[in-house]
């Protein structure tokens, strides 16, 4: 970010950098990547046929798709297992409720993630439960006139102010006195149909997992499918415990790391995952459908596009 001599006065990541771009490259130049996904020879085609990316080019980019793919979905998947791994009757709802959302053979069980965002409720409310009790994002906003908050904030037109969601995610004035709590409830529209209409306009305004306005982060409806599909597979089909056979527990939380979005954990459990046995065998496929568009009335940070 200096950009003063980055291979020596930030050797590790440049040399780490360098190799990821060296293995990509000869990915591509060897034809890895006519089995990728279709999201990712899109972007192919996108940056070298019409953008006029050489194949090194090409390689030199690809860690930012890597940090956007992993470095916040991977960690709110965690804790996701970990709350559903951790209360027996939660993970039992969970798997009554996915059950109506796959097709089995006698080789494969097909996972319909229209269906699981749609049709299972607990599920989808759970997900937005995780994003507020672990997300950190960060919005930053231009202030366009000078404006006078409270009686007492002087914010000057031209400047720049940073909004921390975990403020308001964990505020008790709007999510009530359990806000520290995991209480996916809160999300489940025998809740929400009931609170005042200054309560829903302000937990509205205050849920802001993938920020919001213009900024409202284009992939948070992948990232949904991603996770929720991946949550409906493993709460399908195994178990997870600790080391030493006893209940998984919530791990602590540590100060976050540059760039990312979600908090992390002090420490890595160590855990034993098994496949249960009536699902022995059997090949995961995935059915995306019609996915989620904006608005989905389930998700509240599409909330404020749909009105």
């Amino acid at each position: 970010m200096i950009g003063v001599a980055p291979k020596y006065i930030a050797a590790k990541g440049y040399n780490a950098r360098e190799a990821y771009t060296k293995a990509f490259s000869e990915y591509y130049k060897n034809g890895g990547a006519s089995q990728a996904s279709a999201l990712i020879k899109e972007r192919i085609a996108t940056l070298c046929d019409i953008g006029g990316f050489t194949t090194d080019e090409l390689a030199s980019w690809d860690i930012s798709i890597m940090l956007a793919s992993s470095a916040n979905s991977n960690p709110t998947l965690f804790w996701f297992l970990s709350y559903i791994y951790s209360n027996p009757t939660f993970l039992t709802t969970l798997r009554e409720e996915i059950s109506r959302a796959i097709r089995i053979t006698d080789t494969s069980v097909t996972f319909d993630v229209s269906f699981l965002l749609k049709e299972c409720p607990i599920l989808v409310a759970s997900w937005q439960e995780v994003l507020r009790t672990r997300a950190v994002t960060i919005s930053s906003r231009f202030v366009m006139e000078d404006t006078l908050l409270a009686d007492q904030y002087l914010l000057r037109k031209g400047g720049v102010i940073q909004l921390v969601s975990s403020t308001n995610h964990q505020s008790s004035q709007i999510w009530g006195p359990d806000a520290a709590s995991f209480n996916p409830s809160r999300f489940l529209p025998p809740t929400t149909d009931n609170l005042p209409k200054a309560v829903k306009k302000d937990r509205r305004d205050g849920y802001t997992p993938f920020g919001g306005g213009s900024s409202l982060c284009p992939g948070r409806n992948f990232v949904t499918m991603e996770v929720i599909g991946a949550v409906a597979l493993f709460v399908t089909g195994y178990e997870i415990e600790k080391e030493d056979g006893g209940l998984l527990e919530v791990a602590e939380i540590k100060e976050n790391p540059f760039g990312a979005q979600i908090r992390q954990a002090k420490k890595d459990p160590r855990v034993k995952v098994r496949r249960r046995a009536e699902w022995a065998g059997k090949k995961w496929l995935f059915d995306v459908g019609d996915g989620v568009g904006e608005g989905s009335s389930g998700l509240a940070f599409n909330a404020a596009l749909a009105q």
